[in-house]
């Protein structure tokens, strides 16, 4: 860790960090049928997101799709949404998912392969979400800083987050 390092993320006297923050990370959503088997019952948010995909009325910004597991569902049910993601595997099982849709509902889901913290989508949405985990992956404060002024900056004004 370098000293500009230790000054941004002040750790006690004598303590190291000796772990690796992503450890694990990248194996667990490279393995997406792992992913969708993992999480198969867990639907309870499901209703809860797609519901206020559904009150926007417009595009909404989807951060952390994954393989669609919120997504999709809201999409059949007449949302229309931007879903963004680091993990090129992620989207490419919400593709798969995506092909399950009619023609009609598949032009109303887009996916954006970046990272939360300087993703640049383009315009700015009415909604955002950050479904499931999306934000403990910042593991710091700076990540987290970089993260929501990013989403700021694609938030409309009077937008929800």
């Amino acid at each position: 860790m370098s000293d500009s390092d230790k000054d941004k993320n002040p750790v006690p006297q004598g303590i190291e960090i000796c772990f690796d923050l992503d450890a694990g990370t990248q194996e667990f959503y490279s393995d997406t049928t792992y992913y969708d088997y993992e999480f198969r019952s867990r639907t309870a948010d499901i209703e809860f997101y797609q519901q206020h995909y559904l009150d926007c009325e417009v595009w909404a910004l989807e951060i952390g799709v994954g393989t669609g597991r919120i997504a999709i569902p809201a999409i059949r049910s007449g949302a229309q949404i931007i879903g963004l993601d680091p993990h090129a595997g992620m989207l490419q099982a919400a593709t798969k998912h995506r092909e399950q849709l009619t023609k009609a509902q598949r032009t109303r889901l887009r996916f954006l392969n970046a990272d939360v913290r300087d993703f640049d989508a383009g315009q700015q949405f009415n909604l955002i979400t950050c479904p499931f985990n999306v934000l403990q992956h910042m593991y710091d404060h700076e990540d987290i800083e970089q993260a929501l002024q990013n989403i700021h900056k694609h938030l409309a004004l009077g937008g929800l987050l």
